[in-house]
């Protein structure tokens, strides 16, 4: 069990990276694609006079009040793991990807520790995230990007992996995706 829960934090960490701006690390990932590409597929996906935003408020929020009403309960989330993003929003796809690495982490920590209490702790909050947050614009997200990214772009392929990601995640923690 721990294997698979490794895997799967593993797969979010990977993804929180792949969706950031292409600096090295990012570039690093994507061996068969030039720097110069990336940069260029990321300005068109995500930049562009098109671009696809990359934050659940976007998605979802039809006015300010919503949308500070959903940061809230996003920051909400990160602040009772002490979880504080960098240099992007917290409802950007990179943080909520990161945030539920985190969870995935905390969660083989208490099964090594076998501590109960944390771990009930830490796979309601996996649930509840997933179910209230990620789950609720990511497809969207997804189909957003394609409809902008050529099929060979890196990030139609990241689309992919978040895709298949969003399904096993919602079979394993039950939820309908």
């Amino acid at each position: 069990m721990i294997q698979t829960l490794d895997q799967r934090a593993g797969f979010y960490k990977l993804l929180s990276v792949g969706f950031l701006f292409p600096d090295e690390q990012v570039a690093g990932l994507f061996h068969d694609w030039p720097a110069e590409s990336l940069v260029a597929d990321y300005n068109r996906v995500f930049l562009g006079e098109r671009a696809v935003p990359p934050y659940e408020c976007e998605f979802l929020c039809r006015n300010e009040f919503e949308r500070a009403r959903h940061l809230a309960d996003i920051a909400g989330f990160y602040r009772a793991f002490a979880v504080e993003t960098r240099n992007e929003r917290p409802d950007h796809i990179s943080s909520e990807l990161e945030f539920l690495h985190l969870l995935l982490s905390k969660e083989i920590e208490a099964r090594r520790q076998g501590n109960p209490e944390n771990l009930e702790v830490t796979l309601d909050a996996e649930r509840k995230f997933f179910r209230e947050h990620l789950s609720t614009w990511a497809p969207a997200f997804i189909s957003a990007v394609r409809r902008q990214a050529p099929p060979e772009s890196p990030y139609a392929q990241l689309c992919g992996w978040l895709e298949a990601l969003l399904e096993e995640e919602a079979a394993t923690l039950g939820e309908a995706s």
